[in-house]
């Protein structure tokens, strides 16, 4: 790996974006604490914004509809029946057609 990619270091631990950033060549006068915070800050703000706003949406169409609501309650019911002593793994919620049908529905 070249010291701008993000990811595992050769040399143990993750390399960071704040990381790439101070290590490339960008000029000194743009590696200023404040001017990479700022920066840094607005990465993190896009991915949790374009996130929020799918769950909003997509909760808000499920919620609208009783119907839709219905079939999704009674899908996590069913794969939810031993919480809390059991949580179901990730991979099987992946397996629920509606709760999936849901999700990819809200990315379009």
């Amino acid at each position: 790996m070249e010291h701008g990619e993000v990811g595992d270091n050769p040399k143990g631990g993750k390399v960071t974006l704040a990381h790439c950033l101070l290590v490339s060549d960008m000029p000194d006068s743009e590696k200023k604490t404040e001017r990479l915070v700022l920066d840094l800050m607005a990465v993190m703000g896009a991915g949790t914004a374009t996130t929020t706003r799918i769950l909003t949406v997509t909760t808000y169409h499920v919620l609208a509809d009783p119907t839709k609501e219905g079939r999704l309650r009674e899908e996590l019911r069913e794969a939810m029946s031993g919480f809390p002593e059991r949580v179901p793994r990730w991979a099987e919620l992946e397996r629920l057609p509606y709760l999936t049908a849901c999700i990819k529905e809200g990315l379009r």
